[in-house]
């Protein structure tokens, strides 16, 4: 707690096994959202939304678990649940329904994983350079410590204060699902021809404004594709982040072979 959220944690009553938590520093990041959160929940929030964006913006379930036992957390249960309550629910249940989070299935995976964005609100209230700061700090770093991930918060934030000025919200929720449903229709009109669809077409359909959100578009148009139209997005390449339309399979030995190509991960 006090290297990674710098708080420091005081015993009010042993017996009753109570905590009181102060501050020792300010953080923009957690500034912005304890209006919303008390400062235990804001810093957590904060420390998972900066693993997302080290992560390609992205971040599997696993590796969010094996971050907080790497920061002492998640090995401690009765003292965490006394922080935050149940930590499970709160990532994957209340920040999601507040909208910090997204809590995306990773079709093709067996046992079936789940994944990690930053959510609407989170585009729209935290800049990626406060979240950056906020974990770079907690590693004891500066954030050009990780020159790829600064330079690309750096121009993330940028375009964010252009989309501002010119009035667009690209994180919204309605413009997310409408973004989804043009990448829904562009991989319908070269489903026929079963043609590979790259990941930079996708993105220059949706434009290039919305490439901090497009995994969020991803999984929605993904999700639409499954429900409604019989149809499974593979990336057959994840080096080059290549994508294929395939029939939903019938028969077990095609969902066997479905999922050995995999989704987008």
């Amino acid at each position: 707690l006090d290297q990674v959220f710098g708080l420091n944690l005081r015993v009010i009553d042993p017996q009753a096994d109570t905590y009181n938590l102060v501050s020792k520093r300010g953080s923009q990041i957690t500034d912005r959202i304890v209006e919303s959160l008390d400062m235990p929940k804001a810093s957590l929030l904060a420390l998972v939304l900066g693993h997302i964006l080290l992560n390609g913006n992205r971040a599997r379930e696993a590796s969010i678990w094996d971050l907080l036992l790497k920061v002492d957390m998640w090995d401690k249960p009765q003292r965490i649940n006394n922080l935050f309550g149940n930590t499970r629910n709160l990532l994957t249940t209340d920040f999601v329904r507040m909208r910090f989070l997204e809590y995306w299935p990773v079709y093709g995976t067996n046992p079936l994983e789940f994944e990690f964005l930053w959510g609407s609100r989170a585009h729209s209230e935290i800049t990626k350079m406060e979240a950056l700061k906020f974990v770079s700090d907690a590693h004891d770093e500066e954030p050009q410590s990780w020159p790829e991930e600064y330079n690309k918060a750096l121009e993330a934030d940028k375009t964010k204060e252009r989309s501002l000025t010119a009035g667009l919200e690209f994180w919204s929720e309605d413009t997310m699902n409408d973004k989804a449903n043009d990448l829904v229709q562009l991989a319908i009109s070269v489903s026929e021809e079963l043609l590979p669809i790259h990941q930079d077409e996708l993105l220059a359909h949706t434009g290039k404004e919305f490439e901090d959100v497009f995994p969020n578009i991803l999984n929605r148009a993904t999700l639409i594709l499954d429900m409604f139209y019989g149809l499974s997005l593979i990336e057959v390449d994840t080096s080059e982040h290549i994508y294929l339309l395939v029939q939903q399979p019938e028969s077990e030995e095609e969902q066997v072979m479905l999922e050995s190509l995999g989704r987008p991960t």
